[in-house]
This record gives C-alpha cells, sequence and structure tokens, in this order.
C-alpha cells in the first residue's frame, strides 16, 4: 500500500530550470524580454542536440526556450 500525500509529504526545495520547446525562439524572447521584462542570460546553439536555447534567470530558478532549426525535428 502506498502511504498517502499527508502522511509522506514531498519535498522539493528548489526547481533548477524549467524547459519549454517553442517553434519561434524570436517570438518567444519578443514577449519574455519585452512584455514581461526578463533579461536573456544566454543565447548559444547546441548542434549535438540541435536545438538553440535562450536562458532567462527568474528569482532563483531559470526559464529555458528551446527551439529545433531543423524542420520536422523534435525538440
Amino acid at each position: 500500500m502506498m502511504p498517502s500525500t499527508q502522511e509522506n509529504p514531498m519535498k522539493i526545495k528548489r526547481i533548477e530550470h524549467i524547459a519549454v520547446a517553442v517553434k519561434h525562439l524570436a517570438n518567444m524572447r519578443d514577449i519574455l524580454e519585452n512584455k514581461l521584462g526578463l533579461t536573456l542570460e544566454y543565447e548559444e546553439n547546441l548542434p549535438q542536440y540541435n536545438p538553440r536555447i535562450a536562458m532567462y534567470p527568474v528569482g532563483e530558478t531559470y526559464l529555458e526556450i528551446l527551439e529545433s532549426d531543423k524542420a520536422g525535428t523534435e525538440v
């Protein structure tokens, strides 16, 4: 029998980052920077995995935005 959530609550102390896959990185950057006021920490291409990524610090967590640069490739 599994212990209930009340008896054994999950103890998350920190979330390092959250990744979100998008079709158009430039459009998402516009929203995050110009509408929500986030500051881009860095952007890079990861050819071994294919996607371009953009990292935004949000408090103690990072928001990672991923975009594939090849048609038909999933992130």
